[in-house]
């Protein structure tokens, strides 16, 4: 990868030929947030720049939706965020979506059927939070909580379900929690 970073986020989009691997935002350990996004084709074993973020940070979470690279929330350096910024590869441009409700970092995000799954994080403490974003009406809506509060998790959709797995809440976790929208 042309840009080393750690808190990034990391999305494939599209299949076979055409699938290529997102690579966006992080932190590089000398003070520096990035807005990096970076694109590599395995096809030709090859990486690309892209657009970059408009908004600078690590400890975001990404998920994509027909096509798209949906990234939210992370930390600037500053502060918490809950900033929403959509990529379009066929246009090479970002475009800013509404805020999420709830500022935070070290998230997971997963996309369900058409819709944005965004759970846990830190946001002055470890959080249970679920929150939905929905494409089609351009809105946010609260979910359900967690049954584990946490944060540094991870989250991935099979079979119209969202599967969150890990963390960290004071302890290192194995819990797996399943969520059927």
């Amino acid at each position: 990868m042309p840009t080393a970073r750690a808190a990034l986020a990391a999305v494939a989009i599209g299949e076979g030929a055409s699938a290529r691997l997102y690579v966006v935002g992080g932190y590089n350990f000398s003070g520096v947030y990035l807005n990096t996004l970076e694109v590599y084709d395995p096809a030709t074993n090859s990486w690309a720049t892209g657009a970059a973020m408009p908004t600078a940070r690590e400890g975001v979470a990404a998920a994509a939706i027909e096509g798209k690279l949906y990234v939210v929330g992370g930390d600037n350096g500053s502060s918490l965020l809950n900033t929403l910024e959509v990529y379009d590869p066929a246009t090479n441009s970002w475009t800013t979506g509404p805020a999420m409700p709830t500022a935070r970092e070290a998230l997971a995000a997963a996309a369900v059927e058409g819709k944005l799954y965004v759970v846990g994080g830190y946001g002055g403490r470890y959080l249970n939070t679920l929150e939905v974003y929905d494409p089609a009406t351009n809105s946010w809506t609260t979910g359900p909580a967690m049954p584990t509060a946490r944060w540094s998790l991870a989250a991935a959709a099979i079979n119209g379900k969202l599967y969150v797995v890990g963390g960290w809440n004071g302890s290192v976790l194995n819990t797996l929690e399943i969520f059927g929208p």
